[in-house]
């Protein structure tokens, strides 16, 4: 597909090529979910590292939280939660990227509020909110945007939803590592796609199709 085509109105440029080549049903799930990895992490660098720092902030806020339950009934958590808003304020940043880091942030609160299962390290922690953000920009960006009445290449949305279920293990294996790579370097600089396993297609596809989809963003 030619750059600029536009076949998806509810998806950015960078994602129509993936979002085609899920309707056109021509490549595995390893590969489908490589080419959706590429401009997800265009998405996390153009939204730079201010969710980093406030996901760094808000790991050592949470990290003090007691796990063990009558402790945890003398916690604030509605300061907790405020603690987090006022965060986001005073660091700023891209809007939607500080919404989805927001988000991140109060996801990992509730689950430290229901749930048990201490964590280490403020690192361990930090890793668990970015994994959250990560998978919210992918939700928000590109997933949650997919469904349409009628798909390209005449693909129905049960089909469209299928692949995408397909794809899933190997997305959520994609975003663990962008999400490991954002805590050791301290930045979204740097990311790199994790390598792809050799793909296999149509025999009678064009192969210069493939180069796009296992090529290195």
């Amino acid at each position: 597909m030619p750059d600029g085509d536009i076949v998806h109105v509810r998806l950015a440029p960078r994602y129509q090529k993936p979002y085609k080549q899920i309707c056109e049903g021509r490549f595995g799930d390893a590969e489908l979910a490589h080419a959706v990895l590429r401009p997800l992490k265009q998405d996390l660098q153009d939204y730079r590292d201010k969710p980093l720092k406030l996901i760094q902030q808000v790991a050592t806020e949470l990290h003090q939280i007691p796990d063990e339950p009558l402790l945890k009934r003398s916690v604030d958590w509605s300061e907790k939660s405020q603690i987090i808003d006022r965060c986001a304020q005073q660091i700023g940043g891209h809007r939607i990227a500080m919404e989805l880091a927001v988000k991140a942030c109060q996801q990992q609160l509730q689950e430290l509020r229901y749930s048990s299962g201490p964590y280490d390290s403020t690192e361990e922690m930090s890793l668990s909110i970015s994994r959250k953000y990560v998978a919210a920009v992918y939700e928000a960006n590109f997933k949650g945007r997919v469904p349409l009445a009628q798909h390209y290449n005449g693909v129905d949305q049960v089909t469209v939803d299928a692949r995408l279920q397909g794809m899933r293990v190997h997305v959520e294996q994609g975003i663990d590592n962008f999400a490991a790579q954002m805590i050791r370097n301290g930045s979204v600089t740097s990311l790199r796609c994790p390598p792809m396993a050799r793909p296999t297609i149509d025999l009678d596809y064009d192969l210069s199709e493939l180069s796009t989809v296992g090529a290195e963003g």
